[in-house]
């Protein structure tokens, strides 16, 4: 049969060339049935309600602060190793059009477990509907599909295997989902260690969650636990910032300029509780805890208690040794537990 030449155009050979690196990674699929149902009527609760994709996002990350894995890629230069990120880098994929076309294009979130959740959907909501060439990362992405074919992909494969700047071209885990059109997409591929996709959420507020990931880096149990953890963390309603030592020496500040930080997170309309964390420069313990309910659905003296602090139903603080991740799932459960 007669048919016509279609040339490849920019965006098909943006494609094109993350499958061509994809291919090759041993990647398995671990799945979750997950129970929502809180958190969609948190959400359905709001005037301006977040985008999944910012919540999943935020969920992912905090959840990769305390499972390492999750934050490490297989590399090859100078050798095979595995190389590990302080934290997290999402790369988001985006449906626009471009020239007449769909074109699948991508951008990333640096630091998306300390940013709030208006700050991501902000992000979010500018990469879906600015022009895209007004949109750094995608006139860069399109820019790069006009290079020859072979400097293309040799440039790909470097920043692929260079551990140091890996996050900063490609991420380190990647989300991609279709539930917006009411499909699932069962295996999609990526060329990072691991990509976080999710199905549309039934009247019941349960939705299948997965995490596809590259077996060099990490095994299944360890995926199938983070699933688990990932399901806590995105139930968690809670709003937290963390001012470490070197950011007071970076400021030049002390503790006492730090107050009035908690009332922003108070601010924020989609959490229950604000929770400020502070190194302390000397005492018995490594961080200070400030707690306030933003909300009155949760009381934080019970959360202060646990620890051995106090305070009172809507203000309470308490004094720990936990490191960060730990200090976030423990008033991540406290928090569901009174939900």
């Amino acid at each position: 049969m007669r048919g016509r030449a279609v040339p490849l155009s920019a965006p098909r050979r943006l494609v094109g060339d993350l499958m061509r690196f994809s291919i090759g990674v041993p990647r398995v699929t671990v799945q979750r049935r997950m129970n929502l149902r809180p958190l969609v009527e948190a959400r359905q609760a709001l005037q301006r309600r977040p985008p999944w994709t910012a919540i999943f996002v935020k969920a992912y990350a905090l959840l990769a602060q305390e499972v390492p894995e999750l934050r490490r890629a297989y590399v090859k230069l100078p050798w095979p190793q595995l190389y590990e990120y302080p934290e997290s880098v999402a790369a988001v994929t985006y449906e626009r059009e471009h020239l007449g076309e769909n074109a699948v294009l991508q951008s990333r979130i640096k630091a998306p477990a300390r940013r709030s959740m208006a700050e991501l959907t902000a992000f979010i909501r500018d990469a879906q509907s600015r022009p895209v060439l007004e949109v750094p990362e995608f006139r860069r992405a399109l820019r790069m599909a006009q290079v020859p074919a072979p400097i293309r992909r040799l440039v790909m494969w470097l920043g692929l295997n260079l551990g140091r700047q890996r996050a900063n071209y490609f991420g380190t885990f990647h989300l991609s989902v279709y539930s917006g059109l009411g499909a699932e997409s069962f295996n999609p591929l990526s060329p990072l260690t691991t990509l976080l996709n999710y199905g549309p959420i039934d009247p019941e507020g349960c939705v299948n969650v997965r995490i596809i990931y590259d077996h060099r880096v990490l095994d299944g149990a360890t995926v199938a636990r983070a699933l688990e953890k990932l399901e806590q963390v995105a139930e968690c309603a809670l709003a937290i910032t963390y001012i470490t030592a070197d950011d007071y020496r970076a400021a030049g500040a002390g503790e006492l300029l730090t107050e009035g930080i908690i009332d922003y997170l108070r601010a924020l309309e989609d959490a229950s509780v604000a929770a400020l964390v502070r190194d302390k420069a000397d005492g018995p313990t490594a961080r200070k805890v400030s707690l306030r309910s933003v909300n009155g659905r949760v009381d934080v003296s019970r959360i202060a208690r646990e620890m051995g602090g106090g305070g009172h139903e809507r203000a309470a603080g308490f004094s720990t040794d936990l490191d960060y991740p730990e200090l976030v799932a423990f008033l991540c459960a406290e928090i569901k537990a009174q939900l």
